[in-house]
């Protein structure tokens, strides 16, 4: 029971953590001109260019910054009926964030427990993925399957602010017919739709906002189904001007092998800092 719980829980957490790449790949196909109306595909090519040449850049310095990770487990009524709280320390290097457990309810983790943690969350990506743990863009979570670039259409909403800047809103579906699904990550992406903003100024997605609009069998629904998957994302520029993942919300239901799971996920940044070195500089010990 508790396997299963955690199998359907971390699916969760690796749909959220994979949604920027995913959205970073999308060009804009069959969208319907509008007078005066920025294309959707140039906003979403320049928020591309950035992030790989941020990638591919030698970083003069390491962002660390500690995230707290807040999992409620709900009842058929949406109540809490337990409740874990995780300590994260995510390193920042070419806008990468490479996230490490650190704590447990406030108990530190031996290093054998951290090994055992890394090759757990290694497992469940090649389940989900499929993907090679040996090519260092996987390692680095810059990776992206190759046919996820054509599986949205996007359109253009209008200019809005968030967290006070301007952006380039923008609304996203799958494409109808759907793509060929050669993962259960290409299943769930099938059925992905919801908004994205995207800064005006430097090109950064500032916010994602994410629903299922059917519900996924898992594993050919052997193990179950995937109900509700809501996702939103917002995202921060520190005041030295590099962007970090802030404040994450998840609501996740789905029916597992025994029983039904239903969580509730909060995930908020703190202590955003610069450390000079290489990666790991910033590691707490």
């Amino acid at each position: 029971m508790n396997r299963e719980r955690t199998d359907v829980f971390q699916l969760g957490m690796r749909l959220g953590s994979l949604i920027l790449m995913w959205l970073c790949a999308v060009p804009v196909c069959g969208v319907a001109a509008v007078e005066a109306a920025p294309d959707p595909g140039e906003i979403i090519d320049r928020a591309v260019r950035r992030a790989s040449a941020l990638s591919a850049a030698s970083p003069k310095a390491v962002h660390v910054y500690d995230k707290r990770t807040t999992i409620e487990t709900l009842d058929s009524r949406g109540r809490v009926t337990k409740t874990k709280v995780k300590l994260f320390e995510v390193t920042l290097e070419g806008g990468v964030p490479d996230a490490r457990l650190t704590r447990i309810e406030g108990r530190r983790l031996s290093e054998r427990q951290l090994r055992k943690e890394d090759e757990a969350m290694r497992r469940r990506r090649r389940i989900f993925l499929g993907q090679d743990e040996k090519s260092g863009a996987a390692k680095r979570g810059t990776f992206v399957p190759k046919d996820m670039a054509q599986r949205f259409e996007v359109s253009y909403i209008g200019v809005e602010r968030v967290n006070g800047r301007a952006t380039h809103a923008l609304a996203f579906a799958p494409k109808s017919p759907e793509p060929v699904a050669a993962t259960l990550a290409d299943r769930v992406a099938n059925q992905m739709h919801g908004k994205l903003w995207i800064d005006v100024a430097e090109n950064e997605i500032a916010r994602i906002e994410v629903k299922l609009r059917r519900k996924v069998k898992l594993w050919g629904g052997i193990l179950g189904r995937l109900d509700v998957f809501d996702y939103t994302l917002d995202r921060r520029r520190s005041p030295g001007g590099v962007w970090h993942n802030d404040e994450a919300d998840i609501l996740l239901d789905a029916r597992g092998f025994w029983k039904r799971l239903r969580f509730h996920v909060v995930e908020k940044a703190s202590r955003f800092r610069e450390v000079r070195g290489t990666l790991g500089a910033g590691r707490a010990e």
